[in-house]
């Protein structure tokens, strides 16, 4: 079975049996990851009891196509550094003593590389490090890698490659040259050791008693740290959301009357007052932030915008762009009648979001986050499909009766080319 199945055994059915198979087939992993963080053999041993005990209560809200040595990866080195935080102080005291139990191999490279591995990881984009530890945490092949990620064998393969150079510049950085291909060699090597014996007979031990609303400090602590980085996080998109909508809006009237004076024919000076006024204070913001943006250029980003379906240009698509640090936003740029459109880049860029918010195209960004590790390239081409489609409904409280007002917010996977 599968990682999925044997989750969704245990998540519905309460199969001990399924629990014990993903544990011993991600015990070596989790061990690893943690070892490497907290430099304590006991203090190790409790971050695989906490990181196991969350995995059996957050089994019933993973997503089919999860890449469970991803979750588990980072859920491992959150639980650390919480341990670590009550743990400083005896740290310092045996941290020679625990790097030399943890080393097990005499080789130079990976003497070198081993006390920043993880966090090296953790800079990497969540794809790269995923088919990174399906590579040489869990020592599967391209093929297998490939198959867990939806990725060809070829693809896999180029984009390890690429992993591992971005792996081998993090580590450059920081003063250790090494080749990718030794690189590879280390994490082959090492990535991985044996847990203590009879650890997973603490687990399963652990996670046993760990029922209803008892759990051990540390998982309790992580499950608590969690569902506060949630409603942080939910607060801060509301606050987003508002920012967008105050731009969106405008830009949706001002379309709406484009669209209405197309179809009647109605001169300029005869659209709605309001629509007019908001798309000119629309205007002047746009106008004042370009002006801005252009005294500090750091390069042009040329984006094609094609259709999907046919590989053709998409003329005057509408185009939402999004500049951190200051989180400049505009939405008055479009593709030209060849589908392109030039976009000015700041010197101080550190994230960039490009998309198309265009009548009759569906809404697709591509976002680069990490541009040291990966800079923005100067030409991209994004593929949008065509919106042949909607969707709709009513909206009711529990005694039948319509809600009026009510705020909707629409998701949609799969709309986005990462960086």
């Amino acid at each position: 079975m599968n990682d999925w199945e044997l989750l969704q055994d245990y998540a519905r059915h309460g199969s001990e049996a399924a629990f014990q198979t993903l544990v011993e087939r991600y015990l070596n992993l989790v061990h690893s990851v943690a070892s490497r963080h907290v430099r304590d053999t006991q203090l190790a041993e409790e971050v695989c009891q906490a990181v196991f005990i969350l995995m059996a209560r957050k089994a019933r809200t993973l997503k089919e196509g999860i890449v469970l040595s991803g979750w588990l990866f980072r859920t491992t080195r959150f639980v650390a550094a919480r341990a670590l935080r009550g743990e400083q102080r005896r740290q310092r005291r045996e941290q020679e003593a625990c790097e030399m139990q943890t080393l097990t191999t005499s080789d130079e490279n990976w003497r070198r590389i081993e006390p920043n591995l993880d966090e090296a990881l953790e800079h990497l984009g969540a794809a790269d490090r995923n088919l990174l530890l399906l590579r040489f945490y869990e020592g599967r092949n391209h093929k297998e890698a490939g198959a867990a990620l939806g990725l060809s064998e070829d693809a896999a393969r180029k984009r390890g490659t690429r992993a591992l150079e971005r792996l081998r510049h993090w580590f450059a950085g920081r003063g250790i040259a090494l080749s990718a291909t030794v690189l590879a060699a280390a994490l082959a090597s090492n990535a991985v050791q044996a847990a203590p014996a009879g650890l997973a007979e603490s687990v399963f031990a652990a996670t046993g008693k760990a029922t209803g609303a008892t759990l051990p400090g540390l998982a309790g602590d992580t499950l608590n740290a969690w569902r506060l980085a949630k409603t942080k996080v939910t607060a801060l998109w509301a606050g987003i959301g508002v920012g967008v909508a105050l731009l969106i809006v405008p830009m949706a009237q001002h379309l709406k009357w484009q669209h209405d004076t197309a179809a009647t024919g109605m001169a300029p000076q005869d659209a709605p007052s309001t629509a007019v006024a908001n798309v000119a204070s629309s205007q002047k913001l746009f106008d004042r932030r370009a002006t801005a943006s252009a005294k500090k250029r750091g390069g042009t980003l040329r984006l094609h915008v094609v259709a999907k379906d046919s590989g053709e240009p998409v003329a005057g698509a509408r185009l939402a762009i999004v500049k951190v640090p200051n989180w400049e936003q505009t939405y008055d740029q479009s593709t030209d009648e060849n589908g392109i459109c030039d976009i000015e880049l700041p010197a101080n860029l550190g994230r960039l979001d490009v998309g198309v918010l265009s009548p009759g195209w569906g809404a697709r960004f591509a976002t680069w986050k990490r541009l040291d590790d990966d800079p923005i390239p100067a030409e991209y081409t994004l593929r949008v499909e065509r919106v042949t489609n909607s969707v709709g409904g009513w909206i009711r409280d529990g005694n039948g009766k319509p809600v009026s007002g009510a705020t909707i917010w629409l998701e949609f996977g799969g709309t986005g080319d990462a960086s």
